[in-house]
């Protein structure tokens, strides 16, 4: 049993202002930013309270029944820090010792938090609303959800058109690649984003299956599969990528048009869309994933299971038929779509080898099948490999994390998973004692938020691993973070909490007016590619804004980081 000790171990170490990278305009006044959803019972609870107190500023800030107002609990705020010198106050409130279920707000010298809840459950209405996001982005059919008052005919139903002749078919050769999800705010479909979504997703059924299964997505009665509903949500993303497989294992990379659509719904995109080239990258992303659906579905739908873990296999043979990295790329081919692969915005060293994409696809085949051959070549691969942030540009630490899972992984290869594991949630710790807002993920790029939530899953994962408590809190201060303890109060999920975003970047949603709800935005953004957001700001280089699409966009990925960092936040609190 893991035992959650004081915060002290956390906040002895809070920063150092001079160290504070982020800037402020000048004075702001008095807050209380609390995560907007709530605590679990046996994790920590921290808040924040940020600007210069009026009068005495030792008073103690109480914790209130959101009914009726009684006090169920008092804390005494830590001591201040700043961003940088002439920043405002920020002073952490560990209300830890509240474990009671029920809804609450703060108080603290006239002011008020946003109202939160306390309790074992608080994240399955969240969860629920984050997993429905991807019935609202699919693709090839028509919507009309009763929920949210979303409607569009039949969209892209002639997906799509080979735009460059291969081995396998001729420039503008029809290919049945209906289906999917939209991978963004846009229209566009891709292998890469895709793949990572579906696996951790499969993921977080295997980490808490009960909860993840028992969510009900309100299909309709018609829609209701022979699996549950998340389970049916994930199969659209699995049959779009069995659909973009060539004859001999290759995975197509993307599916798009060749021009930006503008703000309109989904069945007003007419244009032709059109297959990319084939890569290994994408290819063994894919093999991984459709290799964890066949375990996962085998119980369920078995029809279905042996099909995922034949293309897996096909996959991997073109793997091993093509031993070097190949991407099929050509000029033009990014016009209307994002080009996945290294460039000026995503300069990431692993997007120059598909060993990390490998990897993924060896560990998860070795789980599937328990075949020696996957399992050397997770061996052979593993030494060059650190624990890194799992994304569509790094995907191996799915692949390490699932292998620790795994009962049957052999003890060597256990040991050295567990110390990259440490490693890397070390590093995250420090990076969390250094940060104002307690952030573990210290690039506020393109995606900031995506990759906060996945830093806080490996901090889970360290945490389920050790009875260290600093992991524990790290973790739980990623999603605080996300939800409301960040410098503009807001939840970063649409519809999520009492102040959250509400002008996202999405076309649809533009084009009838409505802020769809359970979608996580990008967030802070430093380099602000699309001259709205403030530029160089670090964690303040947001705007809630629908033209803002390098801060205000939501992507299908970015949803399944903070489901996963939900789920093992939930795992958690069932182990104390």
């Amino acid at each position: 049993m893991i035992r959650v000790l004081a915060l002290g171990l956390l906040l002895a170490t809070f920063p150092d202002p001079g160290r504070c990278n982020a800037l402020h305009p000048g004075p702001e006044p008095c807050r209380i930013l609390v995560n907007q959803v709530g605590y679990l019972p046996h994790l920590p609870k921290l808040a924040l309270l940020t600007g210069d107190p009026v009068g005495a500023g030792e008073s103690l800030a109480s914790v209130v029944s959101a009914a009726t107002g009684a006090t169920a609990f008092e804390v005494s705020p830590g001591t201040p820090y700043r961003e940088e010198p002439n920043g405002p106050a920020l002073r952490v409130l560990d209300f830890s010792g509240l474990k009671k279920t029920g809804r609450y707000r703060i108080t603290w010298q006239g002011e008020r938090s946003a109202e939160f809840a306390i309790g074992p459950d608080i994240f399955t209405e969240a969860l629920t609303l984050l997993m429905r996001s991807y019935t609202l982005q699919r693709c090839g059919v028509a919507l009309n959800d009763p929920l949210t008052g979303l409607r569009h005919g039949p969209c892209h139903t002639r997906d799509g058109v080979v735009a460059h002749e291969d081995a396998f078919a001729a420039t503008g050769t029809p290919v049945e690649a209906r289906g999917g999800w939209h991978d963004a705010g846009d229209f566009g479909k891709y292998v890469a984003t895709t793949a990572v979504t579906v696996g951790r997703l499969l993921a977080c059924r295997d980490e808490t299956p009960t909860l993840f299964e028992g969510l009900d997505l309100s299909f309709p009665e018609t829609d209701k599969g022979p699996v549950c509903d998340t389970l049916t949500e994930i199969r659209v993303g699995l049959d779009w990528m069995l659909r973009m497989q060539r004859r001999d294992g290759a995975f197509y990379r993307k599916l798009s048009g060749a021009s930006w659509p503008g703000a309109v719904p989904p069945d007003a995109d007419l244009q032709i869309r059109y297959l990319y080239g084939i890569s290994t990258p994408e290819t063994a992303k894919a093999a991984a994933a459709l290799a964890m659906a066949a375990r996962i579905y085998k119980k369920g739908d078995p029809a279905f299971a042996d099909r995922c873990l034949k293309a897996a296999r096909l996959g991997w043979q073109f793997l091993m038929d093509t031993p070097g990295m190949r991407v099929d790329v050509h000029k033009g081919d990014d016009t209307g779509s994002g080009p996945y692969l290294a460039g000026p915005i995503d300069t990431e060293a692993t997007l120059t080898t598909d060993l990390d994409d490998r990897f993924w696809a060896a560990a998860e085949l070795f789980i599937t099948t328990g075949e020696a051959p996957f399992l050397a070549e997770v061996e052979r691969i593993l030494p060059l490999l650190p624990w890194g942030l799992f994304e569509w540009k790094n995907p191996s630490s799915l692949g390490m994390a699932n292998l620790l899972r795994h009962s049957n992984t052999p003890g060597r290869v256990t040991e050295a998973l567990n110390d990259k594991l440490f490693r890397r949630a070390d590093t995250l710790v420090a990076n969390v004692r250094k940060s104002p807002w307690m952030t573990a993920n210290t690039r506020m790029v393109w995606g900031s938020n995506k990759m906060t939530a996945e830093e806080g899953i490996t901090l889970a994962l360290a945490a389920a691993h050790t009875a260290n408590p600093s992991y524990l809190s790290a973790a739980t201060a990623q999603l605080n973070y996300l939800l409301g303890v960040n410098p503009f109060g807001l939840s970063y999920v649409t519809g999520l909490g009492e102040t959250s975003v509400n002008r996202v970047n999405h076309l649809f949603g533009r084009a009838v007016g409505i802020n769809i709800p359970g979608l996580l935005v990008g967030g802070p953004n430093a380099n602000a590619e699309d001259g709205i957001a403030p530029k160089d700001k670090g964690v303040r280089s947001y705007i809630d804004s629908e033209k803002s699409y390098a801060t205000n966009e939501y992507a299908i990925d970015y949803n399944a980081a903070i489901i996963g960092l939900m789920v093992h936040l939930t795992a958690l609190e069932k182990t104390l």
